[in-house]
């Protein structure tokens, strides 16, 4: 969504009611191609909404994605295809975590090390945007559901 209350875009994710919450939740931005490398922490932000009202243990949670058309031509998430036409590609990582800390794991490294350290679940989205400049900073929106893949 584009509009006058920010640019953004908003997914939902279905979670077990009790840790559907922010406490519960952590979403980091990462490069497109292996979703775990390279750490986009300042090119995006989110919002973990309240839950909805549960049904048969999960809620449905809105994340928000908030963009900013400077930060973002700026960054690696960003190419452009031709004059008017640009690709915004990037992963966003959901963890489920909780207060337990399983303490140092040998050889665990990368950007993601402190929420590895507590996550015992996640999900990896990825965007793959077409933006066309033409008309301002207007979407075209295509969605592909694909089923996981074991890491």
């Amino acid at each position: 969504h584009f509009g006058s209350d920010g640019d953004k875009i908003v997914s939902t994710f279905n979670v077990s009611t009790a840790e559907a919450d922010a406490e519960h939740m952590r979403v980091n931005f990462l490069e497109y191609s292996t979703c775990n490398t390279t750490l986009y922490e300042d090119v995006f932000t989110s919002v973990i909404g309240p839950a909805s009202e549960a049904v048969d243990g999960y809620s449905d949670v809105n994340v928000t994605i908030s963009l900013n058309r400077e930060t973002i031509e700026a960054s690696g998430a960003w190419e452009w295809m031709t004059d008017s036409i640009a690709s915004l590609a990037f992963c966003a990582r959901v963890d489920l975590v909780v207060d337990l800390n399983i303490g140092e794991v040998k050889g665990l490294r990368g950007p993601l090390h402190s929420v590895l350290l507590t996550s015992v679940s996640h999900l990896k989205v990825l965007y793959n945007i077409t933006v066309d400049m033409s008309a301002g900073f207007s979407l075209d929106v295509s969605m592909e559901g694909k089923h996981p893949t074991s890491e």
